[in-house]
């Protein structure tokens, strides 16, 4: 059965090879795309889904899914990433002007699609910041108990030793770019939010490399060649290897047994400096009888989410590279 998926994005060419990705999977119905402001602003990440349409070659009635969301963080101003993804966003892939136009007013979109869906139908696919999602939950909140899951691209959690922020020593870019936004969304969608972060996706097993790239170039497949030439530059520029963040979280939604997640009581940080994003997990359980005693300080009770905390990682990259070669 199709699992119906609304995905928020930011592209981004990790963005990008996630939804080559999703086009391409036979058990992915898409309900449309909308582009958060990250690592480009809001606009051109709408204009590059339509770059990877036109790209594709993709069904016309894709087009009219694409929306333009919010053009900035809640409180923040904006923070972008071209330095990683190209002045395009694409890995300065040279692709021509967007065909279209994308339609704006992407979060009153999200609502609309939520709430005119029967209850738990449509699953949330977060692959950027959560600006757009805490938007839709401040302007109706009824469209918590109408999703099925949230599955987010988001936050350094402490659990592995692959990895460490990539924004600060302890922040993940995309909860650093809104953490008033992702404090909303963790606390709204308790219970039904499964987190994908660097703890997984910054695992050596998962890394593409220039094997990788080689193996999508040879590939007959349009996705393929589509996904290759995305990744060419960026593959130069960090010497032959790329993190599949992204790509990760949709492998996540669409394959989770091949995921440990784990309940954990996380709370954001809203501080400014070195701790502005990172996401503070609660692992002290042999506390939990005494949460209450002031004597311990604050111990953190809510929300509580699923964080990614392993990840068969062979089995999850010869996935991406399985279906972005086919």
């Amino acid at each position: 059965m199709k699992k119906k998926v609304l995905i928020d994005t930011d592209p981004g060419v990790d963005d990008a090879l996630a939804l080559l990705m999703a086009l391409n999977l036979d058990e992915v119905e898409i309900m449309g795309f909308v582009s958060e402001p990250g690592n480009v602003p809001s606009e051109k990440g709408s204009a590059n889904i339509v770059r990877l349409l036109d790209a594709l070659g993709a069904d016309s009635s894709l087009y009219d899914r694409v929306y333009t969301g919010a053009r900035k963080p809640l409180v923040r101003d904006l923070i972008t990433a071209e330095w990683v993804h190209g002045l395009d966003g694409l890995g300065d892939a040279g692709f021509p002007p967007p065909s279209r136009q994308p339609k704006r007013r992407g979060v009153y979109f999200i609502v609309e699609q939520l709430l005119s869906a029967a209850r738990g139908e449509v699953s949330l696919l977060c692959l950027g910041p959560l600006t757009n999602v805490a938007l839709s939950v401040l302007l109706e909140p009824d469209i918590v108990d109408r999703v099925r899951e949230v599955v987010i691209m988001g936050g350094w959690f402490g659990l592995t030793p692959f990895s460490y922020g990539n924004m600060t020593p302890v922040s993940e870019f995309n909860v650093y770019t809104d953490p008033e936004a992702a404090k909303i969304v963790f606390e709204n969608f308790e219970g039904k939010l499964r987190a994908v972060g660097l703890d997984v996706t910054m695992n050596p097993g998962v890394e593409m490399t220039c094997e990788s790239l080689e193996r999508l170039k040879s590939s007959p497949s349009k996705v393929a060649k589509v996904a290759a030439r995305i990744l060419e530059n960026p593959m130069k520029r960090f010497g032959c290897r790329f993190q599949p963040h992204d790509p990760l979280a949709l492998t996540a939604l669409v394959k989770p047994g091949l995921f440990v997640f784990k309940e954990y009581a996380v709370a954001v940080s809203l501080a400014d400096g070195i701790t502005r994003g990172q996401t503070i997990v609660e692992r002290r359980f042999w506390l939990e009888e005494f949460r209450e005693a002031p004597e311990i300080g604050t111990y953190i009770k809510h929300p509580r989410i699923q964080v990614a905390e392993d990840v068969r990682a062979g089995e999850a990259l010869a996935f991406i590279l399985d279906v972005l070669s086919s």
